[in-house]
């Protein structure tokens, strides 16, 4: 939540005490939820006009593409275990745009918006205040340097159509 300039992300204990949540997963709630703080476009609708958060999409590629990576990279002996768990499919992904062992295992251990080698701008929420309103075809464009869209020919580490939608189709 936002309110009152405070920038809120609560994690209520219910989740922290299942027993089938990893530490790599809280973190990775916690990524996202910071995601929709700052990963941009694309932003909710809200209905009281509140439109400051990123969408559950948004924030997820956020978190394996931006977050998880910056905090987990110097963790290479913990990445490497999961150069054996991961589905060959997921392996053959994190082969082909990661030259390094080292990347290909931090890559192993997050797996979706890891694939993404387009940097994330933290010095900006990618879209906002930009355009007529932060969903429209501007704020995309904007958010086109912090993240891989198809419109700007990436093949890999995209944001899956059922998450988002793009209204860009060339830069």
């Amino acid at each position: 939540m936002r309110y009152d300039g405070d920038w809120v992300a609560h994690m209520f204990g219910g989740l922290a005490r299942r027993r089938e949540l990893t530490p790599d997963g809280f973190t990775a709630v916690v990524c996202h939820e910071i995601g929709h703080h700052i990963s941009g476009f694309a932003f909710k609708s809200f209905v009281l006009g509140d439109n400051w958060a990123s969408t559950e999409g948004q924030a997820d590629c956020f978190a394996t593409h931006a977050c998880l990576p910056l905090l987990w990279e110097h963790e290479t002996e913990t990445n490497s275990r999961y150069r054996n768990l991961v589905p060959s499919a997921v392996k053959n992904s994190c082969d082909r745009p990661w030259p390094t062992t080292t990347r290909r295992d931090l890559c192993f251990r997050i797996a979706a918006g890891a694939l993404c080698r387009v940097g994330f701008d933290w010095g900006k929420i990618p879209g906002e205040g930009v355009g007529a309103s932060n969903r429209s075809p501007e704020a995309e464009r904007d958010a086109m340097d912090s993240s891989c869209f198809a419109a700007m020919g990436h093949t890999m580490g995209n944001r899956p159509q059922c998450w988002f939608s793009p209204q860009v189709t060339a830069p």
